[in-house]
C-alpha cells in the first residue's frame, strides 16, 4: 500500500467562513455534519490541504503512530 493509499475512507469538507479544511473519517460523515465539534469524532483541520493530507499519512497510515479518537486540531 502506497503512503496515499490509505486516504481512502477519508473525507475532505473546506469551510469558506473559517477558512479551514476539515478531514473525518466517511463512516462519521452524517455525525459530523449534525454536529461537527463533537469530542467522540475524530477531526483533523488545518489551512492547508496538503498539510492536512501530510498529518493524515503520519498519523493514520502509520500503523506504530495510531492515536485515539479525539479531535486534533493542527497549528494554524
Amino acid at each position: 500500500m502506497t503512503n496515499k493509499d490509505c486516504l481512502y475512507d477519508w473525507l475532505f469538507h473546506y469551510n469558506h467562513y473559517t477558512k479551514m479544511w476539515a478531514a473525518f473519517k466517511r463512516e462519521d460523515s452524517n455525525d459530523y455534519f449534525s454536529d461537527g465539534n463533537n469530542p467522540k469524532l475524530k477531526v483533523y483541520k488545518s489551512t492547508k490541504v496538503d498539510t492536512l493530507i501530510d498529518i493524515l499519512i503520519k498519523f493514520e497510515c502509520d500503523t506504530k503512530k495510531k492515536i485515539g479518537r479525539a479531535h486534533v486540531w493542527t497549528p494554524v
